[in-house]
């Protein structure tokens, strides 16, 4: 069963090959012909574990990145506006239809890295006479 990887199977081997090296004064001495082929049979079995995890892996990413399409379609088709913002309230990210909402006034691009605070119309009270508000 061979499997396609993206991982970087010369660097794997380079530090397996290293790891090998180190451990030859350990390494097993079969006595038996019978111990020989235990030996291989368990070699294969692992061969075959790291084939399945492999397998494994490379379904979990395809799996994360069609729900990374998905996710990300509906939130940029969205009519609503979704944003996502630091604790202190600079937009890390907000949905395209910002700009259909505030009927063109503004882009995903230029209010990113913004704070909201500068969005809102009144002052907003004193983070120091009023402790709660410390994420503002």
């Amino acid at each position: 069963m061979k499997i396609d990887t993206k991982f970087p199977t010369e660097t794997l081997r380079q530090k397996a090959e290293k790891l090998f090296k180190g451990r030859q004064g350990q390494r097993i001495q079969p006595q038996s012909e019978a111990e020989m082929l235990g030996l291989i049979q368990e070699l294969e079995l692992q061969k075959l574990e790291f084939e399945i995890q492999n397998e494994e892996i490379l379904q979990a990413e395809q799996i994360l990145q069609s729900n990374e399409v998905k996710y990300r379609s509906a939130i940029e088709n969205m009519l609503d506006t979704f944003y996502e913002a630091t604790i202190h309230g600079i937009l890390l990210d907000i949905s395209p239809s910002i700009q259909i909402i505030s009927k063109g006034q503004y882009t995903r691009a230029e209010l990113i890295g913004k704070s909201l605070i500068s969005f809102y119309s009144e002052k907003l009270p004193d983070v120091k006479q009023n402790p709660c508000l410390w994420w503002l």
